[in-house]
């Protein structure tokens, strides 16, 4: 028979042990549940720079003006927030059918799945 001190040490590495597993697995869900929320942020903001580029600059027409208006927007974009808005990224924004113009990718984004 084990002395009782080291009984309860295995009982206390046990209960530390399980407790560790389940901290671990709270911070995983709620940082995966985090990503997806991001994810989902991020796709309804690309939608909506698509849809104001495509709606009110550009009024759903490719004039040259229009490629010019993009251009400078892109430099502007660039400067502040970085290299992912460089003129490729952004002229790509305003094209349809974009997968951010879709019912889908409003209704991910509303039901926050």
């Amino acid at each position: 028979m084990k002395p009782k001190n080291q009984l309860t040490t295995q009982t206390t590495a046990l209960a530390e042990d399980k407790l560790f597993a389940d901290l671990s697995r709270i911070i995983e869900n709620r940082r995966n549940r985090i990503i997806r929320q991001a994810n989902n942020e991020k796709v309804f903001m690309l939608w909506e720079i698509g849809k104001r580029i495509n709606d009110e600059i550009l009024n759903n027409q490719r004039a040259e003006y229009g490629k010019q208006i993009v251009a400078t927007v892109s430099r502007q974009l660039q400067m502040k927030y970085g290299s992912a808005f460089n003129i490729g990224n952004v002229s790509k924004l305003d094209r349809k059918p974009n997968i951010c113009y879709t019912e889908a990718c409003k209704h991910l984004y509303f039901n926050g799945k």
